[in-house]
Protein backbone atom coordinates (compact mmCIF):
# COMPACT_ATOMS: atom_id res chain seq x y z
CA UNK A 1 0.00 0.00 0.00
CA UNK A 2 1.15 3.56 -0.77
CA UNK A 3 1.57 6.08 1.80
CA UNK A 4 1.34 10.06 0.53
CA UNK A 5 3.14 12.04 3.32
CA UNK A 6 0.47 14.48 4.56
CA UNK A 7 2.41 17.34 5.67
CA UNK A 8 1.47 20.93 3.80
CA UNK A 9 5.30 21.61 3.73
CA UNK A 10 6.00 18.76 1.09
CA UNK A 11 3.09 19.71 -1.27
CA UNK A 12 2.97 15.83 -2.00
CA UNK A 13 6.66 15.53 -2.55
CA UNK A 14 7.34 12.40 -0.67
CA UNK A 15 5.36 8.87 -0.98
CA UNK A 16 6.48 5.78 0.90
CA UNK A 17 5.28 1.90 0.16
CA UNK A 18 5.65 -1.09 2.59
CA UNK A 19 5.60 -4.31 1.21
CA UNK A 20 3.15 -6.92 1.84
CA UNK A 21 6.08 -9.21 3.97
CA UNK A 22 6.74 -5.91 6.18
CA UNK A 23 3.06 -6.09 6.90
CA UNK A 24 3.08 -9.54 7.49
CA UNK A 25 6.12 -10.09 9.52
CA UNK A 26 5.77 -6.88 11.32
CA UNK A 27 1.75 -6.72 12.10
CA UNK A 28 0.59 -10.39 11.41
CA UNK A 29 -1.69 -9.36 8.17
CA UNK A 30 -2.30 -11.84 5.63
CA UNK A 31 -2.91 -11.09 2.19
CA UNK A 32 -3.82 -14.16 0.03
CA UNK A 33 -6.71 -14.74 -2.15
CA UNK A 34 -8.58 -13.87 0.65
CA UNK A 35 -7.06 -10.09 0.30
CA UNK A 36 -7.98 -10.52 -3.21
CA UNK A 37 -11.47 -11.53 -3.62
CA UNK A 38 -12.95 -10.58 -0.19
CA UNK A 39 -13.15 -7.11 -0.35
CA UNK A 40 -15.11 -6.80 3.49
CA UNK A 41 -11.67 -8.26 4.36
CA UNK A 42 -9.83 -6.09 2.40
CA UNK A 43 -11.42 -2.69 3.56
CA UNK A 44 -11.53 -4.16 6.60
CA UNK A 45 -7.28 -4.71 6.47
CA UNK A 46 -7.18 -1.31 4.82
CA UNK A 47 -8.40 0.69 7.87
CA UNK A 48 -6.42 -1.65 10.04
CA UNK A 49 -3.21 -0.72 7.67
CA UNK A 50 -4.33 3.28 7.86
CA UNK A 51 -4.21 3.32 11.88
CA UNK A 52 -1.38 1.11 11.80
CA UNK A 53 1.42 3.75 10.34
CA UNK A 54 0.04 6.88 11.40
CA UNK A 55 0.16 5.18 15.28
CA UNK A 56 3.45 3.82 14.00
CA UNK A 57 5.14 6.69 12.75
CA UNK A 58 3.57 9.95 13.51
CA UNK A 59 5.87 12.51 12.74
CA UNK A 60 5.97 11.27 8.96
CA UNK A 61 1.82 12.15 8.41
CA UNK A 62 0.68 9.37 7.10
CA UNK A 63 -2.15 7.06 6.78
CA UNK A 64 -5.14 8.15 9.34
CA UNK A 65 -5.80 7.88 13.33
CA UNK A 66 -9.69 7.47 12.61
CA UNK A 67 -9.66 5.93 8.99
CA UNK A 68 -13.12 5.55 7.14
CA UNK A 69 -14.06 2.26 4.88
CA UNK A 70 -13.09 3.22 1.68
CA UNK A 71 -13.68 1.30 -1.63
CA UNK A 72 -9.87 -0.47 -2.37
CA UNK A 73 -10.34 -2.40 -5.62
CA UNK A 74 -8.69 -5.89 -6.14
CA UNK A 75 -4.76 -5.14 -6.52
CA UNK A 76 -3.75 -7.74 -8.93
CA UNK A 77 -0.41 -6.33 -9.30
CA UNK A 78 1.92 -7.48 -12.10
CA UNK A 79 0.18 -10.23 -13.04
CA UNK A 80 -3.03 -8.62 -14.11
CA UNK A 81 -2.33 -9.06 -17.64
CA UNK A 82 -0.74 -12.42 -17.27
CA UNK A 83 -4.18 -13.59 -15.08
CA UNK A 84 -6.38 -12.06 -18.59
CA UNK A 85 -4.17 -13.83 -20.82
CA UNK A 86 -4.83 -17.14 -18.98
CA UNK A 87 -1.94 -17.63 -16.89
CA UNK A 88 -2.41 -19.44 -13.57
CA UNK A 89 -2.01 -16.63 -10.33
CA UNK A 90 -0.47 -17.53 -6.91
CA UNK A 91 -1.55 -15.71 -4.01
CA UNK A 92 0.47 -15.07 -1.16
CA UNK A 93 -0.41 -14.32 1.98
CA UNK A 94 2.97 -12.21 2.30
CA UNK A 95 3.70 -11.15 -1.14
CA UNK A 96 1.74 -9.73 -4.03
CA UNK A 97 0.26 -11.61 -6.09
CA UNK A 98 2.55 -13.47 -8.99
CA UNK A 99 1.92 -15.57 -12.52
CA UNK A 100 3.31 -18.02 -14.16
CA UNK A 101 4.44 -17.78 -17.53
CA UNK A 102 1.88 -19.92 -20.30
CA UNK A 103 3.29 -22.04 -23.12
CA UNK A 104 4.79 -21.43 -26.51
CA UNK A 105 1.59 -23.45 -27.94
CA UNK A 106 -0.69 -21.25 -25.59
CA UNK A 107 0.29 -17.79 -27.12
CA UNK A 108 -0.26 -18.60 -30.49
CA UNK A 109 -3.45 -18.46 -29.91
CA UNK A 110 -4.02 -15.32 -27.61
CA UNK A 111 -6.48 -12.72 -28.74
CA UNK A 112 -8.20 -9.53 -26.83
CA UNK A 113 -11.78 -10.10 -25.93
CA UNK A 114 -13.54 -7.70 -27.96
CA UNK A 115 -14.80 -5.96 -24.31
CA UNK A 116 -12.48 -7.03 -21.65
CA UNK A 117 -14.95 -5.84 -18.73
CA UNK A 118 -16.23 -9.72 -19.41
CA UNK A 119 -12.29 -11.35 -18.83
CA UNK A 120 -10.82 -11.75 -14.98
CA UNK A 121 -9.87 -10.09 -13.75
CA UNK A 122 -11.12 -6.98 -14.95
CA UNK A 123 -14.62 -8.33 -14.61
CA UNK A 124 -13.88 -8.96 -10.89
CA UNK A 125 -12.50 -5.76 -10.54
CA UNK A 126 -15.52 -4.27 -11.87
CA UNK A 127 -17.77 -5.94 -9.78
CA UNK A 128 -15.84 -5.88 -6.45
CA UNK A 129 -15.57 -2.36 -7.14
CA UNK A 130 -19.56 -1.74 -7.80
CA UNK A 131 -20.21 -4.12 -4.69
CA UNK A 132 -18.43 -1.33 -2.06
CA UNK A 133 -20.20 1.58 -3.82
CA UNK A 134 -23.06 -0.17 -3.10
CA UNK A 135 -22.29 -1.10 0.38
CA UNK A 136 -20.47 2.10 1.32
CA UNK A 137 -22.59 4.50 -0.18
CA UNK A 138 -19.93 5.63 -2.47
CA UNK A 139 -19.49 6.56 -6.67
CA UNK A 140 -16.26 5.42 -7.60
CA UNK A 141 -15.59 4.67 -10.55
CA UNK A 142 -13.50 1.13 -11.53
CA UNK A 143 -10.67 1.11 -13.90
CA UNK A 144 -9.00 -1.29 -16.35
CA UNK A 145 -5.12 -1.11 -15.17
CA UNK A 146 -2.64 -0.39 -17.53
CA UNK A 147 0.77 -1.84 -17.58
CA UNK A 148 3.56 -1.77 -20.20
CA UNK A 149 4.09 -3.66 -23.32
CA UNK A 150 7.23 -5.17 -22.87
CA UNK A 151 6.57 -5.75 -19.09
CA UNK A 152 3.46 -7.72 -19.97
CA UNK A 153 5.07 -9.74 -22.42
CA UNK A 154 8.08 -11.18 -20.60
CA UNK A 155 5.42 -11.72 -17.44
CA UNK A 156 3.52 -13.81 -19.90
CA UNK A 157 5.81 -15.48 -21.94
CA UNK A 158 8.67 -15.20 -19.98
CA UNK A 159 12.58 -14.37 -20.12
CA UNK A 160 12.95 -16.46 -23.47
CA UNK A 161 10.70 -13.96 -25.15
CA UNK A 162 13.81 -11.51 -24.73
CA UNK A 163 15.67 -13.96 -27.03
CA UNK A 164 13.06 -14.37 -29.34
CA UNK A 165 13.25 -10.57 -29.74
CA UNK A 166 16.90 -10.24 -30.34
CA UNK A 167 16.34 -12.84 -32.96
CA UNK A 168 13.59 -10.94 -34.59
CA UNK A 169 10.90 -14.63 -34.09
CA UNK A 170 7.79 -13.84 -35.69
CA UNK A 171 6.12 -15.66 -31.65
CA UNK A 172 7.56 -13.04 -29.41
CA UNK A 173 6.25 -10.02 -32.14
CA UNK A 174 2.96 -11.57 -31.52
CA UNK A 175 3.29 -11.83 -28.07
CA UNK A 176 4.09 -7.88 -27.82
CA UNK A 177 1.34 -7.31 -30.29
CA UNK A 178 -1.10 -8.85 -27.47
CA UNK A 179 0.20 -7.17 -24.68
CA UNK A 180 0.31 -3.89 -27.32
CA UNK A 181 -3.43 -4.23 -27.44
CA UNK A 182 -4.37 -5.21 -24.16
CA UNK A 183 -3.20 -2.42 -23.28
CA UNK A 184 -4.82 0.05 -25.87
CA UNK A 185 -7.92 -1.67 -25.67
CA UNK A 186 -8.05 -1.16 -21.59
CA UNK A 187 -7.04 2.62 -21.84
CA UNK A 188 -9.94 3.23 -24.59
CA UNK A 189 -12.63 1.37 -21.99
CA UNK A 190 -11.18 3.35 -18.87
CA UNK A 191 -11.69 7.00 -20.82
CA UNK A 192 -14.72 6.51 -22.46
CA UNK A 193 -16.68 4.16 -20.67
CA UNK A 194 -15.87 3.96 -16.97
CA UNK A 195 -14.63 8.03 -16.84
CA UNK A 196 -11.54 7.42 -15.61
CA UNK A 197 -9.90 10.42 -15.75
CA UNK A 198 -6.01 9.10 -14.66
CA UNK A 199 -2.92 8.93 -16.96
CA UNK A 200 -2.17 5.95 -18.87
CA UNK A 201 1.35 4.37 -17.28
CA UNK A 202 3.56 2.68 -19.64
CA UNK A 203 5.10 0.91 -16.81
CA UNK A 204 8.78 0.16 -18.61
CA UNK A 205 10.72 -2.02 -15.95
CA UNK A 206 11.74 -4.62 -18.22
CA UNK A 207 12.92 -2.42 -20.61
CA UNK A 208 16.76 -1.78 -19.25
CA UNK A 209 16.92 -5.60 -19.79
CA UNK A 210 16.79 -5.06 -23.55
CA UNK A 211 19.48 -1.88 -23.98
CA UNK A 212 18.59 1.38 -25.57
CA UNK A 213 18.93 0.00 -28.98
CA UNK A 214 17.24 -2.79 -29.22
CA UNK A 215 13.96 -0.37 -27.26
CA UNK A 216 14.31 2.08 -29.39
CA UNK A 217 14.52 0.04 -33.05
CA UNK A 218 11.59 -2.78 -31.86
CA UNK A 219 9.97 -1.46 -28.85
CA UNK A 220 9.47 2.06 -29.06
CA UNK A 221 7.05 2.25 -32.10
CA UNK A 222 4.39 0.45 -29.23
CA UNK A 223 4.60 3.62 -26.76
CA UNK A 224 4.37 5.73 -29.63
CA UNK A 225 1.33 3.86 -30.35
CA UNK A 226 0.30 4.00 -27.06
CA UNK A 227 1.25 7.88 -26.71
CA UNK A 228 -0.83 9.08 -29.56
CA UNK A 229 -3.94 6.71 -28.15
CA UNK A 230 -3.71 8.84 -24.87
CA UNK A 231 -3.55 12.10 -26.49
CA UNK A 232 -6.47 11.29 -29.02
CA UNK A 233 -8.44 10.02 -25.86
CA UNK A 234 -7.48 13.27 -24.21
CA UNK A 235 -5.53 11.94 -21.60
CA UNK A 236 -1.63 12.08 -20.11
CA UNK A 237 0.65 9.84 -20.73
CA UNK A 238 3.04 8.53 -17.64
CA UNK A 239 6.14 6.36 -17.72
CA UNK A 240 7.36 4.64 -15.09
CA UNK A 241 11.26 3.58 -15.90
CA UNK A 242 12.89 2.22 -12.53
CA UNK A 243 16.47 1.32 -14.39
CA UNK A 244 18.51 4.30 -14.55
CA UNK A 245 17.03 7.05 -17.17
CA UNK A 246 19.89 8.37 -18.64
CA UNK A 247 20.72 6.56 -21.54
CA UNK A 248 16.94 6.35 -22.54
CA UNK A 249 16.60 10.07 -21.55
CA UNK A 250 16.62 10.91 -25.48
CA UNK A 251 14.45 8.29 -26.60
CA UNK A 252 11.53 8.87 -24.40
CA UNK A 253 11.98 12.56 -25.46
CA UNK A 254 10.03 11.49 -28.71
CA UNK A 255 6.82 10.62 -27.16
CA UNK A 256 6.59 14.09 -24.91
CA UNK A 257 4.79 15.64 -23.62
CA UNK A 258 5.33 13.17 -20.99
CA UNK A 259 2.99 14.61 -17.84
CA UNK A 260 4.46 12.30 -15.21
CA UNK A 261 7.44 10.39 -14.94
CA UNK A 262 9.35 8.26 -12.89
CA UNK A 263 13.16 7.09 -12.57
CA UNK A 264 15.14 4.84 -11.05
CA UNK A 265 17.94 5.08 -8.68
CA UNK A 266 21.28 6.68 -9.59
CA UNK A 267 19.39 8.41 -12.50
CA UNK A 268 20.80 11.88 -13.59
CA UNK A 269 17.83 13.91 -11.73
CA UNK A 270 19.33 16.83 -13.51
CA UNK A 271 18.94 15.26 -16.80
CA UNK A 272 15.52 14.23 -16.70
CA UNK A 273 13.95 17.52 -15.54
CA UNK A 274 16.12 19.22 -18.20
CA UNK A 275 15.33 17.25 -20.65
CA UNK A 276 11.23 17.08 -19.67
CA UNK A 277 10.12 20.47 -18.70
CA UNK A 278 6.53 19.44 -18.66
CA UNK A 279 7.12 16.31 -16.68
CA UNK A 280 6.65 15.70 -13.07
CA UNK A 281 10.02 13.61 -12.19
CA UNK A 282 9.45 11.45 -9.17
CA UNK A 283 12.85 9.76 -7.85
CA UNK A 284 12.79 5.95 -6.81
CA UNK A 285 14.33 6.02 -3.90
CA UNK A 286 16.58 2.53 -3.35
CA UNK A 287 14.57 0.63 -0.72
CA UNK A 288 18.04 -1.72 -0.46
CA UNK A 289 19.78 1.89 0.46
CA UNK A 290 17.18 2.57 3.27
CA UNK A 291 17.75 -0.58 4.68
CA UNK A 292 21.51 -0.74 5.22
CA UNK A 293 22.53 3.04 4.68
CA UNK A 294 23.52 5.55 7.57
CA UNK A 295 21.84 8.41 8.59
CA UNK A 296 25.07 10.71 7.54
CA UNK A 297 24.90 8.30 3.99
CA UNK A 298 21.27 8.98 3.74
CA UNK A 299 21.18 13.18 4.07
CA UNK A 300 24.43 13.46 1.93
CA UNK A 301 22.40 11.66 -0.73
CA UNK A 302 19.18 13.46 -0.41
CA UNK A 303 21.56 16.70 -0.55
CA UNK A 304 22.76 15.23 -3.69
CA UNK A 305 19.11 15.16 -4.88
CA UNK A 306 18.20 18.79 -3.74
CA UNK A 307 21.04 20.35 -5.36
CA UNK A 308 20.22 18.63 -8.46
CA UNK A 309 16.43 19.79 -8.57
CA UNK A 310 17.44 22.95 -7.65
CA UNK A 311 15.00 25.41 -9.61
CA UNK A 312 12.02 22.63 -10.07
CA UNK A 313 10.62 21.47 -6.75
CA UNK A 314 7.50 22.13 -8.10
CA UNK A 315 7.71 19.25 -10.12
CA UNK A 316 10.29 17.05 -8.01
CA UNK A 317 9.39 13.74 -6.05
CA UNK A 318 10.40 10.85 -4.70
CA UNK A 319 9.03 7.64 -3.89
CA UNK A 320 10.56 5.29 -1.23
CA UNK A 321 8.73 2.03 -2.31
CA UNK A 322 9.20 -1.94 -1.38
CA UNK A 323 9.92 -0.92 2.02
CA UNK A 324 10.81 -4.43 3.80
CA UNK A 325 11.05 -5.43 7.25
CA UNK A 326 13.46 -4.40 9.77
CA UNK A 327 14.22 -1.38 7.93
CA UNK A 328 15.23 1.12 10.56
CA UNK A 329 12.41 3.74 11.54
CA UNK A 330 15.05 6.42 11.95
CA UNK A 331 16.14 6.00 8.27
CA UNK A 332 12.32 7.08 6.92
CA UNK A 333 12.31 10.08 9.27
CA UNK A 334 15.47 11.22 8.09
CA UNK A 335 14.15 11.34 4.55
CA UNK A 336 11.10 13.17 5.66
CA UNK A 337 12.99 15.77 7.40
CA UNK A 338 15.52 15.98 4.77
CA UNK A 339 12.50 16.98 2.32
CA UNK A 340 11.21 19.23 4.24
CA UNK A 341 14.46 21.13 4.70
CA UNK A 342 14.63 20.89 0.73
CA UNK A 343 11.21 22.11 0.53
CA UNK A 344 12.04 25.35 2.25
Amino acid sequence: MWFPVNDELLLDMLVINFLPSWWHRGYGVEFGARYAFDANYRIMVDRYMQYAVAKCYPDLHIGSYSPASRVVPPDFGNAVTPAAAGCDVEYPIDNYPWNRHLSWDRIRTLSVAPDPRQVFPYSEIISQVSYLNEKLGCDAAPWLPTRGVLNDAVLIGGMSLLEGLAEDASLAERLLDYAFQTLARNAEINYEDLGYRGNVMLTNCTVPMVGPRLYRDRLLSYDARIRDLTFALSGDLAIHHCGILDTYSSIYQSLSPIGFLEIGWDSDVRLALASFPEAVVQYIFSAGYVATATDIEIKAKMGELFDAAAGHLHRFRISVPDIEYGTPDDNLLTIHECCKRGAQ
